[in-house]
């Protein structure tokens, strides 16, 4: 099962839409809901991916804090952010965005108790895409 969690209504209801065969299928259930809250009981989640979210939550260390405490002994997480410097020059991140250097992300995963197994870049050059995939401790 696939879970989906978003703070705005309109996403939500775009997925619902979008996504109506997987819904009526048992496959996915999608939760209004926040990184920071998340309706899951403890090591229940096997992997999480969050991708272009971490920009507009204020509370960074209980947000991993959450995703660490949902997910599974040695369960998985991708987190996926643009380049901090290259966003920066972007007109649209003056809009509430909280651009943090990668080192900072990979800092507050460790301080929530997972650990960072590989820090990839997707596309050239400076403005490559940082995906950083961590993974809780066993169990």
């Amino acid at each position: 099962m696939v879970h989906g969690f978003d703070i705005s209504t309109t996403m939500l209801t775009r997925a619902r839409r979008r996504f109506r065969r997987e819904r009526a299928a048992g496959l996915l259930r999608l939760h209004d809901g926040s990184i920071t809250a998340l309706p899951m009981a403890d090591g229940s989640v096997d992997a999480a991916i969050t991708i272009n979210t971490l920009y507009f939550v204020a509370e960074l260390d209980e947000a991993l804090g959450e995703l660490a405490r949902v997910l599974a002994p040695a369960g998985r997480a991708v987190l996926g952010v643009g380049d901090p410097v290259t966003m920066a020059g972007a007109g649209v991140t003056r809009h509430g965005f909280r651009l943090r250097p990668v080192a900072e992300l990979e800092a507050a995963l460790a301080a929530a108790g997972l650990v960072v197994e590989r820090h990839s870049r997707v596309g050239a050059g400076d403005s490559a895409f940082h995906l950083l995939i961590a993974r809780s401790h066993p169990g």
